[in-house]
């Protein structure tokens, strides 16, 4: 069975509590790894170096918000890198995502306060499509 590096980009260390328990719900233990960004642009820097399979980013987040991490995600990726797949979550109106949508193929928008259906439904939809 794969084991996926799931990385959640959030600078609320409760809300980071709150994801990190849907995936333990959610997932078995040995089909995950989970990685923490406290704000965008550790977003950027261990996206470059752990190469995740999925990311998990909050929009508001202090240095770089979350949708320029992913924009500088996907500038900085070499071109023949397979882009991670991407959940946003967001407890504010989002911007238009279509810049967004074109780059990275497989991505959901989840709003907060985050319900343990849709991220088990927008989760087991992107891990079968990750490589």
């Amino acid at each position: 069975m794969a084991r996926w590096k799931i990385l959640i980009a959030e600078d609320d260390p409760i809300s980071f509590k709150l994801l990190k328990w849907l995936l333990q719900k959610l997932l078995s233990d040995d089909q995950y790894e989970l990685l923490w960004a406290q704000d965008g642009a550790e977003l950027v820097e261990q996206t470059l170096e752990t190469h995740p399979d999925v990311i998990i980013t909050d929009i508001r987040m202090p240095k770089v918000d979350g949708l320029t991490a992913l924009e500088h995600i996907a500038e900085k990726l070499a071109p023949d890198s397979e882009l991670p797949k991407i959940v946003i979550t967001s407890a504010i109106d989002l911007p238009d995502l279509s810049s967004l949508a074109e780059t990275f193929q497989n991505f959901e928008v989840i709003p907060k306060p985050v319900e343990v259906a849709k991220l088990s439904a927008v989760l087991r939809k992107l891990l079968a499509t990750a490589g």
